[in-house]
């Protein structure tokens, strides 16, 4: 039977619930509309300050109250939808054989920091945040799954790595060195020669310190200035070593496509392996797939941290996946709550042939 049949199946046995789940969705739309009306009315308010009709205070306080009421009925939306994960999530993942979810306590340990580094896709982090993560087998592939955030903290702000979706498969051909694909655009793959970035930047502009440093004296005048520069020159050969060293480590890699090199960037740390992994079969059906999610998907081929070859797909996007529906669509209704995003990701494993032992 497949899924879709299933999920029918289980979407008729579960008619009642969601009738009685379709009563609380009407409950929280209709908070949420108020909520925003009552925000709207208070930013009128606000509004009204602007132009000086209210005193200063009074402006403040209905700013204030506006945004308080318009967070709170944003909440409805946020527990609504935990309220539908909660109570249907595992209960229509059971249309799609050997899947489970993994508990929030520890879907931070299906991807570990040392599998994702090891893989080279993403720029540096040190924070993982996961929304939601799933095991698996489909058609004879152990996946797994994860929506998940990449964050560089810092002691004062923090950045984003990464956003997205990241499915990884054993490999059906032996991985010996890692090879990765990213498009053009992607500056946050873990092997970008950012060093020669940092080099072209930092060297001349050391010279040039030192340069006006001895044209105006300051360089025997100023201690601080003169420590700051010898400290500027002892660094320079680790930085030069390092860009050195990555390179070595990790080669662009030129194909026989023109057009696939024209979008995607190649890099490997042993140039006939890439070529043995990247067949003009799978160069094919990854710029297809590219195509057709149109957005930022890369890919690597890597040893993980256990010594197991393995495949990562990656894809960018700021979307929450893996969500039933929204507030504002009846839940009673058959639309493939939560199957969608399962689905794609299926077709994905289809598409690229995962499942055979084959070439790819």
């Amino acid at each position: 039977m497949s899924i879709v049949s299933e999920y029918t199946k289980i979407f008729q046995s579960l008619k009642p619930e969601l009738d009685k789940a379709e009563i609380k969705r009407i409950k929280y739309l209709t908070t949420f509309i108020v909520g925003e009306i009552v925000a709207l009315s208070l930013f009128s308010g606000f509004v009204l300050g602007l132009f000086g009709l209210l005193s200063p205070a009074i402006t403040l306080v209905f700013l204030f109250f506006s945004l308080l009421v318009g967070y709170l009925s944003y909440l409805t939306i946020r527990f609504y939808k935990e309220y539908i994960k909660t109570n249907f999530m595992f209960k229509f993942l059971q249309c799609i054989k050997d899947i489970r979810r993994i508990s929030d306590e520890n879907s931070t340990q299906i991807f570990s920091i040392k599998e994702l580094e090891a893989s080279n896709l993403f720029s540096t982090f040190n924070k993982i945040k996961v929304d939601d993560a799933f095991k698996g087998n489909y058609n004879g592939v152990d996946y797994k799954i994860a929506e998940i955030k990449l964050i560089l903290e810092g002691s004062k702000n923090s950045t984003t790595a990464f956003k997205g979706v990241i499915l990884s498969v054993p490999s059906n051909k032996t991985i010996k060195a890692n090879t990765i694909i990213a498009t053009k655009r992607d500056m946050n793959i873990r092997n970008y020669p950012t060093g020669i970035i940092a080099s072209i930047i930092y060297v001349p502009l050391l010279i040039c310190l030192w340069y006006w440093g001895l044209k105006d004296g300051r360089i025997f005048s100023d201690i601080g200035f003169f420590m700051e520069l010898i400290l500027g020159t002892i660094l320079t050969p680790i930085i030069i070593y390092n860009f050195i060293e990555s390179r070595k480590s990790m080669q662009t890699v030129k194909l026989e496509s023109t057009n696939f090199d024209k979008r995607f960037n190649v890099f490997s740390k042993d140039q006939v392996e890439a070529r043995y992994l990247l067949t003009p079969t799978f160069i094919e059906k990854f710029t297809r797939f590219y195509t057709a999610f149109g957005t930022n998907t890369k890919c690597s081929f890597y040893k993980d941290h256990t010594g197991n070859d393995r495949i990562m797909f990656a894809i960018s996007t700021w979307k929450d996946l893996f969500e039933p529906g929204n507030l504002f669509t009846p839940v009673n209704e058959p639309k493939y709550l939560f199957l969608s995003d399962f689905t794609s990701i299926f077709n994905m494993i289809e598409f690229f042939k995962l499942d055979e032992k084959t070439k790819l």
